[in-house]
């Protein structure tokens, strides 16, 4: 009896030693609203339009696009994306796609990023925030990706590129710039004899 708690005991010791470490998410508690905005790069509320998983040198990232609404703190256009980890245990935060929230983020390598550890929450759970914060900048939704100036600029392209290569096709005869007659006769000299 007393060997085979020897044996356990050691199985338990074994199995503390040996197993791999695991690391969690540790946060301090985050600073007052407006110590927050002066630590960040950007701070904003926004709509999560779409989450999309990557694998990088950190592990599995979230890219979190978000139409900006309000902005309070950053150079930010009225979609941006932001980045986290896939999962709370590694800080990420966990934005769920058509919320609004407001966000705390840093650059860290050219990317605005968030998690848990910062005072990112769901807009509805930001009231004290916003309070602090104010009123914000308002940010006007672009028009482009509905038919705006963009859609119409490559629209003009395309319809002035036709018509130049209706005319080259109609000077050459065969449509192709700069191209030489191979002396076989088209369609329309066969008709025009």
């Amino acid at each position: 009896m007393k060997t085979i708690a020897i044996v356990i005991t050691c199985l338990v010791a074994a199995g503390f030693v040996l197993a791999p470490a695991a690391y969690a998410c540790s946060c301090i508690v985050p600073p007052a609203p407006l110590v927050a905005l002066g630590e960040a790069d950007a701070v904003f509320s926004g709509k999560v339009v779409s989450i999309q998983t990557v694998s990088g040198q950190y592990g599995r990232r979230l890219l979190v696009q978000f139409e900006v609404r309000t902005l309070w703190k950053g150079d930010l256009t009225d979609r941006i994306i932001v980045e986290t980890a896939d999962n709370s245990a590694a800080c990420g935060y966990p934005f769920q796609r058509g919320k609004e929230y407001l966000v705390y983020s840093h650059l860290y390598e050219s990317i605005l990023s968030t998690g848990i550890c910062a005072r990112t929450s769901l807009l509805s759970d930001a009231s004290e925030d916003v309070r602090e914060l104010g009123s914000g900048e308002e940010i006007i939704q672009s028009k482009s990706r509905c038919g705006g100036p963009t859609n119409l600029a490559a629209m003009q392209t395309f319809f002035f590129l036709a018509i130049g290569i209706a005319v080259l096709r109609r000077r050459n005869g065969n449509g192709i710039p700069g191209a030489v007659d191979s002396g076989y006769m088209s369609d329309r000299d066969t008709n025009e004899t």
